[in-house]
């Protein structure tokens, strides 16, 4: 076999139309590093032999029928970097296991049927730039160790049912551009730690049951670009600080309780509504 092939082996079955997949029968090849099967048709579940490829840094399984749980023995793929299983039909909880996976950079389960608390564990990933999950039946609150992941740029859960308030600790999530998490039940104020996010550009929250003021200190995130708040609980005004926002675009805050004037330091440089 070619280094090529070691390195990497995509299967190219075009004509599969109902594939059961069993990692088992392709543990011989122990140095393979990528496993693209995206859009191939398959269906089936995902083998606890997954746990035996150690050199897999890749796995894209993104856009098939696969169903079943996700193996804890995914866990043991130490060297994973990305992790696609996003549009399939698994089911269950997200494996604790996962958050060993210290390489990891992508992990996308969005629009699948998976369900229970997003694990404690999640964070652990030290590498995560990108989390997807939305789209499923995810329940419980946004485990207070997410505020652990540095690198994390992208945070999408939205269309789940995640309660709870946005914990104090996001604010240690210092690369985040974006948070989406709408159409979920997330309640209580939005915490002023969010004014330590100055790289993000687009805070996504419509449709929830998040209620208080909103903080003064959203003023300091400058690069935002997008504030979707539309569909809550909150109240009072809007503070004069939004005004220091020079990037921002598009600004939505209807359907909630908010009174008072629109303030004077908020230009005219971006769509309100």
């Amino acid at each position: 076999m070619s280094r090529k092939f070691e390195s990497r082996i995509a299967f190219q079955m075009e004509f599969c139309r109902n594939f059961t997949f069993f990692v088992s029968a392709y543990l011989h090849f122990r140095g393979v590093q990528g496993l693209d099967l995206n859009s191939m048709n398959l269906s089936g579940t995902l083998s606890p032999s997954i746990g035996g490829l150690a050199h897999l840094t890749s796995l894209d399984l993104a856009s098939n029928d696969f169903s079943g749980g996700i193996p804890k023995e995914i866990g043991n793929c130490s060297s994973l970097e990305n992790l696609y299983i996003n549009n399939n039909k698994f089911t269950g909880q997200i494996p604790a296991e996962l958050g060993k996976l210290s390489n990891l950079r992508s992990l996308n389960l969005c629009n699948n049927k998976i369900s229970g608390p997003l694990p404690e564990e999640l964070g652990n990933l030290s590498s995560l730039v990108e989390f997807v999950a939305y789209t499923n039946n995810i329940t419980g609150s946004i485990p207070h160790s997410f505020g652990n992941l540095k690198n994390l740029v992208t945070f999408r859960a939205g269309q789940n049912s995640i309660s709870g308030s946005i914990p104090a600790e996001i604010g240690g999530c210092q690369n985040l551009k974006l948070l989406g998490l709408a159409q979920n039940v997330i309640g209580g104020e939005l915490p002023k730690e969010l004014g330590m996010l100055g790289s993000l550009s687009d805070l996504i929250l419509w449709d929830n049951q998040v209620s208080g003021f909103l903080p003064k200190e959203l003023g300091n995130c400058t690069s935002l670009e997008t504030i979707a708040l539309y569909q809550n609980n909150l109240v009072g005004a809007i503070p004069p600080e939004i005004g220091n926002l020079k990037s921002l675009r598009r600004l939505y805050l209807y359907r909630n309780g908010l009174n008072g004037t629109i303030p004077r330091e908020i230009g005219k440089s971006f769509f309100c509504c």
